[in-house]
């Protein structure tokens, strides 16, 4: 029984790290989305179709929050710099949305 655990193991640490990065990906999506909305409102543009503020959001979060920080971390500081950067969005945009 010990056996099937100890190979179990690293399945279930892949598996959910590659889901709690899905799940982050996904909450800091809507964060900016709502943003966005919060945005278009601000600005006064009322009637807006009901998908434009999720996509401003994936196109916004996606951009500057992901492709953004990895480019840069890219040039400052090389190849950790593109893991570091979108981890760094993703805990300032945790902190700023109140997760």
């Amino acid at each position: 029984m010990l056996v099937v655990r100890v190979i179990r193991a690293p399945f279930f640490v892949i598996n959910f790290l590659v889901s709690a990065f899905l799940v982050a990906f996904f909450l800091a999506w809507v964060s900016v989305g709502d943003w966005c909305e919060v945005g278009l409102h601000w600005l006064g543009y009322q009637k807006h179709p009901y998908w434009l503020p999720g996509v401003v959001g994936f196109a916004a979060y996606f951009g500057l929050g992901v492709a953004g920080p990895a480019y840069l971390g890219c040039h400052l500081i090389g190849w950790p710099g593109v893991l570091a950067g979108p981890l760094c969005m993703l805990v300032l945009i945790a902190v700023l949305g109140r997760w």
